[in-house]
């Protein structure tokens, strides 16, 4: 997400501009799918509706997914997960992250 988003700052923007959204990415911690259609939608208003309506369902429970894998990994837990689930939030991760580039990388 990251990475999307300062190409997309690094071809329309100031060098100064880019040095502040940066900065300000470089804190973008927690990627559940709320705060990705957030940041996305920072960028752009019409880019938030399309991946609002591009987020349903399996897409974004495998987003949510993956961060409290994370969070659980992070505090220690037991996590439970089997490399099938690991593989299928994977491929829908990629989907979404895919989906992401082309609108703010055409």
């Amino acid at each position: 997400m990251i990475e999307i988003s300062l190409e997309h700052v690094r071809t329309h923007s100031d060098p100064s501009v880019l040095r502040h959204v940066d900065g300000r990415l470089r804190r973008f911690t927690s990627a559940n799918a709320q705060n990705i259609i957030d940041l996305v939608g920072s960028f752009n208003p019409d880019w938030r509706v399309d991946l609002e309506g591009f987020l349903v369902d399996e897409y974004k429970d495998a987003i949510n997914s993956v961060v409290n894998l994370r969070h659980t990994v992070a505090h220690g837990r037991y996590t439970g997960v089997t490399m099938v689930s690991v593989q299928d939030y994977y491929a829908r991760v990629k989907t979404v992250v895919d989906h992401i580039s082309n609108l703010c990388i055409p």
